[in-house]
């Protein structure tokens, strides 16, 4: 790359590049995205760190199911112990946020919701963008999206950070050193 038709080639190369190869590479992680998502709702929190609501104790569905508030009340608290127990509060994984509050829900009974969070990475005119959805679930793929809004599918800035960190820095350092910017 010696010459300025060199310099200003591979330039151009790199412009033509540089967001088709930040698009591949979300694409590609893809199933980390997931993992990430899941990671997050473990610790009850949505895209802005906010912790996922309706909590149990408040859930409608409760009151749906009984006669009177304080029935509802006992089977929330109920189902709130007995998720306790089946998937206690603990650091998340990947993320390392914080247990959830034992009031927060994490989504998760079976693991077929967290099963069907599929993330997608579609073209834009800025580069690749993520579209998070549920699809295939059992109870109705906008059922929980309804409920606790499309802010529980989304990234938090912790998870937007290990993506950038992990997938796609590597290979926007891969692109450089393609065209000879070491």
């Amino acid at each position: 790359m010696g010459t300025i038709a060199g310099v200003s080639n591979a330039v151009r190369m790199l412009k033509d590049n540089f967001m088709p190869e930040v698009t591949n590479s979300l694409r590609e992680s893809e199933d980390l995205i997931h993992d990430l998502i899941t990671d997050q709702l473990m610790a009850g929190l949505d895209e802005n760190r906010k912790q996922i609501r309706p909590t149990y104790l408040q859930d409608p569905y409760f009151r749906e199911i009984t006669k009177t508030a304080k029935a509802a009340r006992n089977k929330a608290v109920w189902w709130r112990d007995m998720k306790e127990r089946v998937t206690p509060p603990e650091t998340s994984h990947i993320l390392k946020f914080p247990p959830r509050n034992r009031n927060t829900p994490n989504l998760i009974i079976t693991g077929e919701y967290h099963r069907s969070i599929t993330p997608v990475v579609v073209d834009g005119r800025d580069g690749g963008k993520i579209i998070t959805r549920s699809i295939g679930f059992y109870a109705g793929d906008d059922a929980l999206e309804e409920k606790y809004g499309p802010e529980h599918l989304g990234l938090t800035p912790k998870a937007k950070k290990y993506l950038l960190d992990n997938r796609i820095m590597p290979a926007i350092e891969n692109l450089l050193k393609k065209y000879g910017f070491e």
